[in-house]
Protein backbone atom coordinates (compact mmCIF):
# COMPACT_ATOMS: atom_id res chain seq x y z
CA UNK A 1 0.00 0.00 0.00
CA UNK A 2 2.85 2.39 0.81
CA UNK A 3 4.26 1.78 -2.67
CA UNK A 4 0.96 2.83 -4.26
CA UNK A 5 0.91 6.08 -2.28
CA UNK A 6 4.54 6.75 -3.24
CA UNK A 7 3.69 6.08 -6.90
CA UNK A 8 0.64 8.39 -6.73
CA UNK A 9 2.70 11.17 -5.12
CA UNK A 10 5.45 10.74 -7.74
CA UNK A 11 2.87 10.87 -10.53
CA UNK A 12 1.30 14.01 -9.07
CA UNK A 13 4.72 15.65 -8.75
CA UNK A 14 5.60 14.74 -12.34
CA UNK A 15 2.26 16.13 -13.50
CA UNK A 16 2.83 19.42 -11.65
CA UNK A 17 6.40 19.60 -13.00
CA UNK A 18 5.08 19.06 -16.54
CA UNK A 19 2.41 21.70 -16.06
CA UNK A 20 5.01 24.12 -14.68
CA UNK A 21 7.31 23.42 -17.65
CA UNK A 22 4.42 23.91 -20.08
CA UNK A 23 3.47 27.21 -18.45
CA UNK A 24 7.12 28.31 -18.59
CA UNK A 25 7.34 27.32 -22.28
CA UNK A 26 4.17 29.34 -22.99
CA UNK A 27 5.60 32.35 -21.16
CA UNK A 28 8.86 32.03 -23.11
CA UNK A 29 7.00 31.76 -26.42
CA UNK A 30 4.88 34.78 -25.62
CA UNK A 31 7.95 36.80 -24.58
CA UNK A 32 9.72 36.00 -27.86
CA UNK A 33 6.63 36.93 -29.89
CA UNK A 34 6.34 40.22 -27.97
CA UNK A 35 9.95 41.00 -28.86
CA UNK A 36 8.98 40.70 -32.52
CA UNK A 37 5.64 42.55 -32.41
CA UNK A 38 5.39 44.42 -29.09
CA UNK A 39 2.89 43.55 -26.39
CA UNK A 40 0.03 45.30 -28.17
CA UNK A 41 -0.05 42.74 -30.99
CA UNK A 42 0.40 39.46 -29.05
CA UNK A 43 -2.24 37.86 -26.86
CA UNK A 44 -2.71 34.59 -24.99
CA UNK A 45 -5.88 35.91 -23.32
CA UNK A 46 -8.63 33.24 -23.54
CA UNK A 47 -11.19 36.01 -24.08
CA UNK A 48 -9.32 37.07 -27.22
CA UNK A 49 -8.60 33.51 -28.36
CA UNK A 50 -12.25 32.44 -28.26
CA UNK A 51 -13.04 34.88 -31.09
CA UNK A 52 -10.86 32.78 -33.41
CA UNK A 53 -12.43 29.33 -32.95
CA UNK A 54 -14.86 29.93 -35.85
CA UNK A 55 -15.05 31.69 -39.15
CA UNK A 56 -18.34 32.68 -40.80
CA UNK A 57 -19.05 29.03 -41.65
CA UNK A 58 -20.02 26.02 -39.55
CA UNK A 59 -16.52 24.87 -38.63
CA UNK A 60 -15.39 25.16 -35.02
CA UNK A 61 -11.86 24.55 -33.82
CA UNK A 62 -9.69 25.09 -30.77
CA UNK A 63 -8.81 28.43 -29.19
CA UNK A 64 -5.29 29.37 -30.29
CA UNK A 65 -2.50 29.40 -27.72
CA UNK A 66 -1.29 32.75 -29.04
CA UNK A 67 -2.88 35.33 -31.32
CA UNK A 68 -0.37 37.50 -33.17
CA UNK A 69 -1.08 40.46 -35.46
CA UNK A 70 1.94 41.25 -37.63
CA UNK A 71 2.14 44.50 -39.55
CA UNK A 72 4.81 43.59 -42.11
CA UNK A 73 6.17 40.72 -44.17
CA UNK A 74 9.32 40.79 -42.02
CA UNK A 75 7.26 40.25 -38.86
CA UNK A 76 5.38 37.38 -40.54
CA UNK A 77 8.73 35.80 -41.42
CA UNK A 78 10.08 36.15 -37.87
CA UNK A 79 6.92 34.66 -36.36
CA UNK A 80 7.12 31.69 -38.72
CA UNK A 81 10.77 31.14 -37.78
CA UNK A 82 9.83 31.03 -34.09
CA UNK A 83 6.88 28.72 -34.73
CA UNK A 84 9.07 26.40 -36.78
CA UNK A 85 11.79 26.26 -34.12
CA UNK A 86 9.16 25.54 -31.43
CA UNK A 87 7.29 23.09 -33.70
CA UNK A 88 4.06 25.04 -33.26
CA UNK A 89 1.31 24.88 -35.88
CA UNK A 90 0.35 28.23 -37.40
CA UNK A 91 -3.02 29.18 -38.83
CA UNK A 92 -3.21 32.25 -41.06
CA UNK A 93 -6.32 34.41 -40.92
CA UNK A 94 -6.85 37.19 -43.43
CA UNK A 95 -10.12 39.10 -43.25
CA UNK A 96 -11.85 36.18 -41.50
CA UNK A 97 -14.78 36.04 -43.91
CA UNK A 98 -14.24 32.52 -45.23
CA UNK A 99 -16.87 29.78 -44.96
CA UNK A 100 -14.40 26.91 -45.40
CA UNK A 101 -12.85 26.66 -41.94
CA UNK A 102 -9.40 27.33 -43.41
CA UNK A 103 -8.60 29.98 -40.78
CA UNK A 104 -9.77 27.93 -37.78
CA UNK A 105 -7.19 26.23 -35.50
CA UNK A 106 -7.74 22.47 -35.68
CA UNK A 107 -5.13 21.59 -33.03
CA UNK A 108 -4.39 22.78 -29.53
CA UNK A 109 -1.25 24.85 -29.12
CA UNK A 110 -1.69 26.74 -32.39
CA UNK A 111 -0.36 30.20 -33.09
CA UNK A 112 -3.02 32.14 -34.98
CA UNK A 113 -1.62 34.84 -37.24
CA UNK A 114 -4.28 37.52 -37.76
CA UNK A 115 -3.28 39.54 -40.82
CA UNK A 116 -5.85 42.32 -40.51
CA UNK A 117 -3.09 44.89 -40.00
CA UNK A 118 -1.87 44.03 -43.51
CA UNK A 119 -4.81 45.68 -45.28
CA UNK A 120 -3.37 47.92 -47.98
CA UNK A 121 -3.94 48.00 -51.72
CA UNK A 122 -0.66 47.19 -53.46
CA UNK A 123 -1.69 47.95 -57.03
CA UNK A 124 -4.71 48.64 -59.18
CA UNK A 125 -4.04 47.64 -62.78
CA UNK A 126 -6.73 49.48 -64.70
CA UNK A 127 -5.70 47.93 -68.02
CA UNK A 128 -6.09 44.38 -66.70
CA UNK A 129 -8.97 45.43 -64.43
CA UNK A 130 -7.30 43.73 -61.47
CA UNK A 131 -6.37 44.71 -57.95
CA UNK A 132 -3.52 43.37 -55.82
CA UNK A 133 -4.07 43.67 -52.08
CA UNK A 134 -2.49 42.53 -48.85
CA UNK A 135 -3.98 39.45 -47.20
CA UNK A 136 -5.78 41.25 -44.36
CA UNK A 137 -7.92 43.65 -46.38
CA UNK A 138 -11.65 43.25 -45.93
CA UNK A 139 -14.30 43.46 -48.63
CA UNK A 140 -15.69 46.74 -47.32
CA UNK A 141 -12.39 48.60 -47.55
CA UNK A 142 -11.60 47.15 -50.96
CA UNK A 143 -15.05 48.00 -52.35
CA UNK A 144 -14.77 51.58 -51.00
CA UNK A 145 -11.44 52.03 -52.80
CA UNK A 146 -12.84 50.58 -56.04
CA UNK A 147 -15.96 52.73 -55.77
CA UNK A 148 -13.78 55.88 -55.45
CA UNK A 149 -12.26 54.90 -58.81
CA UNK A 150 -15.65 54.26 -60.41
CA UNK A 151 -15.50 50.46 -60.58
CA UNK A 152 -18.61 49.62 -58.55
Amino acid sequence: MGENIYFAVALLKASKDSERALNMARADLEAVLKEILTEKYVSSDPNVAIAYVRDTGIFEGFPPEEVVRPGSAEEVSEILKVANSERKPVVIRGGGSTYTGSCVPLREGTILMDLTRLDDVIEIDEGARSITVQAGINWGKMMTILKQRGYT
